[in-house]
């Protein structure tokens, strides 16, 4: 993002708070000094986004994990972190995912964070989300927010029934799979958010 701080000035005159969750390691840093400049305004999620899994070596998500340990009083939440199996389609590269989501749910357990959780099947795999509620339950993490929940309805019961959040983003707008789940949704287990910039209502 090229002004970050224009976005935030911008969202300041209609909302309360926001909260700014990382996907990537190398934009955890911009995210905490969003948090510094803004601090009564921006609330900041640490994660590893599974689609950039790959990318870092075992060294480095090590490190990436003292880091957030070091700056535990600035965050909020552990996220997004999850499965993709659109992104990584391969065996292995799904397995090395797991390994990495397993060790950041062991961390929120640790700092005692809540989860932010992305999972999303792919066309050839319909697995992923399966997955991830089984890997939280192995777990047993507590406070996830299943963000954008796009699996089966039995999974978002099963999902309540484990006392996580679903979180509806915009693609409700036009989306009757997702206005449908909203419909079955017990509304004390419902949150709402934008995922901005990557959806929008229309």
């Amino acid at each position: 993002m090229e002004n970050p701080e224009s976005v935030v000035r911008e969202a300041m005159q209609k909302l309360s708070a926001i909260v700014t969750v990382t996907a990537e390691i190398s934009h955890a840093e911009q995210a905490l000094k969003l948090r510094s400049k803004f601090p009564d305004f921006v609330f900041v999620s640490l994660g590893l986004h599974p689609e950039y899994c790959m990318k870092y070596s075992s060294k480095e998500i090590d490190s990436y994990m003292e880091f957030i340990r070091h700056n535990r009083k600035n965050i909020v939440a552990i996220g997004e972190i999850g499965l993709d199996y659109s992104w990584l389609e391969k065996k292995d590269e799904q397995e090395r995912s797991k390994e990495i989501f397993i060790q950041m749910v062991g961390l929120a357990k640790e700092l005692n964070l809540p989860l932010e959780i992305h999972s999303r099947n792919s066309d050839k795999q319909k697995t992923a989300i399966h997955d991830a509620l089984k890997i939280l339950t192995n777990e047993s993490a507590k406070d996830v927010v299943m963000h954008c929940f796009s699996g089966s309805e039995d999974e978002m019961k099963y999902a309540i029934e484990n006392g996580y959040y679903i979180s509806f983003a915009t693609i409700i707008c036009r989306s009757k799979k997702h206005q449908q789940f909203a419909k079955a949704c017990d509304v004390g287990s419902m949150l709402l958010e934008t995922d901005s910039p990557w959806l929008a209502p229309d």
